[in-house]
């Protein structure tokens, strides 16, 4: 199975971490002569399986910050994207993650997933994939986005769903 990686964006308060990991409909940046724009609802039949994605630190499987299946990352999709609430863990990477996500120094999401059915446009310059169905398996708070209205933000439990609009309405607003 090949899993692809893209990136978003975040931002910092105290609490959970609240963000959008993919914004449908948005350009990502150059992939390697190709740029990838996500149809709204790509991952909403993979969705309804009630797979159990997990939210990591960079990438990285070892810095584990939540998963579906415990109810430590909890996504929620719309016409818009894929919004996420991650309930930091006591660890070292979960310490390190919002510390970074505070200072500012952490602002991005990435996420990783399969393709089960895109569409290219290879007269277009560079070439554009659209991903109309995919297997969502990982969102990522990361330094390095390929999709520049994906954001993360550290709120307080109450301030959660007010994280949420607000991601929205920045996203929105850039």
């Amino acid at each position: 199975m090949n899993i692809e990686t893209r990136v978003s964006k975040l931002g910092a308060e105290s609490g959970k971490l609240v963000g959008v990991a993919i914004a449908y409909g948005t350009r990502s940046q150059d992939l390697g002569g190709f740029v990838e724009i996500i149809e709204p609802g790509a991952f909403s039949k993979h969705l309804a399986t009630n797979p159990d994605v997990r939210a990591l630190y960079e990438h990285d499987k070892k810095d584990l910050l939540g998963r579906t299946a415990s109810g430590t990352l909890k996504i929620s999709d719309s016409p818009q994207g894929l919004a996420v609430e991650i309930d930091p863990p006591a660890t070292r990477a979960g310490a390190d993650c919002v510390e970074l996500v505070k200072r500012g120094d952490l602002s991005a999401m990435s996420f990783g997933f399969s393709v089960v059915k895109d569409a290219w446009d290879q007269r277009a310059k560079p070439p554009v994939r659209r991903v109309i169905e995919a297997r969502l398996h990982e969102v990522t708070i990361t330094a390095s986005p390929a999709y520049l209205t994906s954001s993360i933000a550290l709120r307080s439990a109450q301030g959660a769903l007010n994280a949420t609009e607000k991601a929205w309405c920045d996203y929105v607003a850039l």
